[in-house]
């Protein structure tokens, strides 16, 4: 690369020649011109690495969130499955607190249903997914999401 950098300066040295001032030795003038350039060089090389440093990191931020999506696609389609297993009424009682962020009282009050009732039907619910989603994840995990 140092070869490079020489050639061309003196390639451009040997073009702009008629122009030059020249106003120091020509040793230090060489020399001079010679070393900006390589610093030039290293500079240009440092903000390429950070460049591509950055690409390659955005690309891998892509794929991890690509990769994140499609996890988290697949984990909500186990999910539905999952409720689709549930007797209707604990389906929507599940849906309606975890869903729709309702309380267990809120709940029980607007189907009609006692408060333990309503506790109970989420449980059978919970159990059901648990089950069904233990090929997916960690227990810790399914319990968190759900929990």
């Amino acid at each position: 690369m140092v070869e490079d950098i020489v050639q061309d300066f003196f390639v451009t040295f040997w073009i702009e020649s008629p122009r030059l001032e020249i106003k120091s030795s020509l040793k230090s003038y060489l020399f001079t011109s010679i070393h900006n350039r390589c610093l030039d060089w290293h500079k240009h090389q440092t903000v390429h690495q950070k460049y591509r440093k950055n690409v390659l990191l955005k690309n891998e931020e892509s794929e991890l969130r690509s990769e994140e999506m499609l996890v988290e696609s697949e984990l909500r389609l186990a999910i539905q499955k999952g409720l689709e297993q549930c007797a209707p009424r604990a389906r929507e009682i599940f849906e309606m607190s975890r869903i729709n962020g309702l309380s267990n009282q809120q709940i029980a009050d607007q189907l009609g249903l006692s408060k333990r009732t309503v506790e109970l039907q989420i449980s059978n619910a919970l159990k059901i997914l648990r089950t069904s989603l233990r090929d997916y994840l960690p227990v810790w995990m399914i319990a968190w999401l759900l929990g």
